[in-house]
């Protein structure tokens, strides 16, 4: 009897650790990614940016290669979170600082807007129907939730962006009060020559936002020249507002108390230290040579 159970025992850890080693050896995941254009050079330089995002992310089990003259076969091991790594490497990640318009210079371009979406759908309400003030102090009007489709649909309409040459309007990423049962975003007429672009960074990384409990925030380092124009644009708007744009959304528009030398600034959002973690590693890198989407994904 006692034989029989060391044996029973034997053979239950000897399956246990079958069962271990097949789980540790894990499923790979097959992402294929498609450039918009076909360009041998274009496609290697992109291979090489989408090597280094995934790299410092940390992924495992990591493979990049060309395919055709167009796609990358990206292979990796499968940890669930495909979709966050496919967003990560196709993701452009335009940042731009901007300066926010007073409101008592909206009207001609808010008339503009109007004009546009009544030659395109005589029937529907314009856009000045649609807002309303906003409760915060800033300057910017506000879209109730049941309108921010319509609104959405408006502002991203070339025409409009062609017609409004003298501003560029723009939403918040976030609604301006996501506690609400109907939370509204903010809607922003901008400059329409940006202060600083991604172009400017240096370097980018993260860390937990001092003032707010279990929020990221995304601390950035310009580049000499950066940190001139930033100095300079600062200290001749005191007072204004400066809108945080990232992939064609407001992030944030606090306002210029005083010139900001020395080349430092923050991006505050509502971000998690993953998301936070994301785009400072997408601000850090360099840019895609070209538009990319993803095509296909399996898993082994």
């Amino acid at each position: 009897m006692f034989a029989r159970q060391i044996l029973l025992v034997a053979c239950l850890l000897g399956l246990a650790c079958l069962v271990a080693c097949q789980s540790g050896s894990g499923s790979t995941t097959t992402m294929t990614l498609q450039l918009e254009t076909s360009d041998p050079d274009l496609q290697q330089r992109a291979v090489e940016v989408v090597r280094s995002r995934l790299e410092r992310s940390g992924v495992r089990g990591l493979d990049v290669i060309p395919e055709g003259s167009n796609r990358i076969v990206v292979t990796f091991a499968d940890e669930g979170d495909a979709a966050r790594l496919g967003d990560l490497v196709c993701s452009t990640a335009t940042l731009e600082f901007r300066i926010v318009r007073p409101l008592e210079e909206w009207q001609p371009v808010l008339e503009k807007l109007d004009a546009v979406g009544r030659a395109t759908d005589p029937e529907a309400e314009p856009l000045t129907a649609l807002i309303v003030p906003s409760a915060t102090p800033q300057p910017v009007m506000s879209v109730p939730a049941p309108h921010l489709d319509r609104v959405r649909a408006i502002i991203a309409d070339p025409r409009v962006q062609h017609a409004v040459r003298s501003g560029v309007v723009l939403l918040s990423r976030e609604p301006e009060n996501s506690s609400a049962s109907e939370p509204s975003h903010g809607l922003y007429v901008l400059e329409d020559r940006p202060v600083l672009t991604g172009r400017d960074i240096e370097s980018a990384d993260q860390s937990p936002d001092p003032n707010r409990p279990g929020i990221w925030q995304i601390n950035i380092e310009l580049t000499r020249a950066g940190a001139q124009k930033f100095a300079k644009a600062t200290g001749a708007n005191v007072g204004r507002h400066l809108a945080i744009c990232l992939d064609r959304g407001v992030v944030s528009a606090p306002r210029i108390n005083s010139a900001i030398p020395g080349g430092q600034a923050v991006i505050a959002g509502t971000f998690t230290q993953e998301e936070a973690s994301d785009l400072a590693l997408l601000l850090d890198s360099d840019e895609l040579p070209a538009a990319i989407e993803v095509v296909n994904v399996h898993v082994n």
